[in-house]
Formats: structure tokens, sequence, C-alpha cells
């Protein structure tokens, strides 16, 4: 493999049909580097094992020598915006919210939550996932909760989030919605983790449609996908056009 390996359309068009986009790559000896983008609806250990086994196959197809990858892999999450912007908005949104009583807006701030993460989940095969999510959980019909009520949903969130499998880093309520940053369980999709949330908060609550369907989700991490780019372009690797 002493030439430059550079993903080629059946192989990238391989992963999107697996609804995974690849916007950067580098490969040395048998260490490689991929940058993506994937659906909401796949999980991150899908993503693992999709690009770790067609990345395999092509490069023992291609390569007689290549002894193919061993069993670790880390597999993290980026975003538009890191974990450190992420948090100071969760955390700002009741300083930032148009709250015009006093009291109303000392009651929100007192249910804010933060935890420090912890060290990254070790999943089977040896590999590692440190995945962040950015979600946001809005009421049904923009239902405007008072301070008592309020501490009760967001006491179901912090509890839903423990029976979802998931943690909890970051957590910020408004009178109509809710801001969360949590590591998810990485056998869960994105919006299988929303949907999840939103189960275990309103069974705790008891109230079946509390909360809209959808809602928002954003992947964070440690840098922003743009600096992920950059690094990955200085190093020689290659950028998709």
């Amino acid at each position: 493999m002493n030439e430059t390996f550079i993903p080629q359309e059946d192989l990238t068009a391989a992963w999107q049909t697996d609804g995974i986009r690849l916007h950067a790559f580098h490969l040395e000896q048998r260490r490689v580097q991929m940058v993506c983008e994937s659906a909401a609806t796949v999980t991150p250990i899908m993503i693992a094992q999709r690009l770790k086994g067609r990345l395999n196959h092509c490069l023992r197809g291609r390569y007689s020598d290549f002894p193919g990858f061993d069993r670790d892999f880390f597999l993290g999450t980026l975003g538009q915006n890191d974990r450190d912007i992420v948090t100071r908005y969760v955390q700002g949104q009741v300083d930032r919210s148009d709250l015009v009583d006093p009291l109303y807006r000392l009651r929100m701030k007192a249910l804010r939550f933060h935890q420090d993460p912890g060290a990254p989940v070790h999943g089977k095969h040896r590999g590692i996932h440190d995945h962040f999510l950015h979600v946001v959980l809005v009421t049904q019909g923009r239902y405007r909760m008072f301070p008592p009520e309020a501490k009760k949903v967001a006491d179901s969130l912090i509890e839903g989030s423990k029976d979802a499998g998931m943690d909890m880093l970051e957590f910020s309520i408004m009178p109509d919605h809710a801001h969360l940053m949590i590591r998810p369980d990485h056998h869960r999709s994105p919006d299988q983790s929303l949907d999840d949330l939103k189960s275990a908060s309103a069974k705790i609550l008891r109230r079946t449609r509390f909360w809209q369907n959808g809602g928002y989700t954003g992947s964070v991490g440690p840098y922003r996908m743009a600096v992920a780019l950059q690094k990955t372009a200085s190093r020689g690797g290659w950028i998709s056009p």
C-alpha cells in the first residue's frame, strides 16, 4: 500500500445507501480517519460497522498485502458547534429569555442542571463511543408551564434520561420547551433517542401527549466539524469536493 488511497465513487455511494455521507478521509498505513455525516435514523454502532466493513472489503480486494483492520476503533461526534458552545447556550437560556416575572426567572434558573462528562463508553469489539447530542423538546401546542409544574417536568426528563440509558450533561427548561445535552446509548439513533426521552418523561408524568411530535437533535463534540476537515486537509487527506 505505497500509493495514496482515495475513496472511489462506488465506495462512497455504498456508504450513502447506508445513510452515511463521507466528507473527509485519510489513510496512513493501517490507521484511517474519516469525517462523516449521517442521517438521524442511523445508529452509531451501525456507522462504525458499515464504515469499517465496507472499507476493509475494498482494501482487501485492491491490495493483496492488506492485512485488514484490527478490532479497535474510536467513534465520536462533531457538529456545527462544539460542546463548550452548546453548554454556554443551554445554561444561558433563562438569562437570555424574555421573562417578565423576576421570581419566575429565579425558579427556572434553579432547575438548570450540569454534569461533567465521564469517560467514553466502551462497546463490544474494543470500540470507544463518545457521542453527544443537543436536544430540544417542545410542549404540545406550546403549552406554558408554571414553576411547580416545570419542576415536575424537569425531574421527569432527568429521571427519564436514566431510564432511557442516557447520560444527562446539560439541562435548562423554559416555559414551553426544554434544552438538553445528552450522551445517548450508541445502539440508538438520534431519532430513537429523542423518542425514548419523550416517552420516558411522559410516562413519569403520566401524560401521554405532553410533548410535541418531533423535536431537534444536533450532534456536538470536542470541536466543530469544520476544524476536523481542516485537520484532515493539513495531513494531506482527501476532502469531498
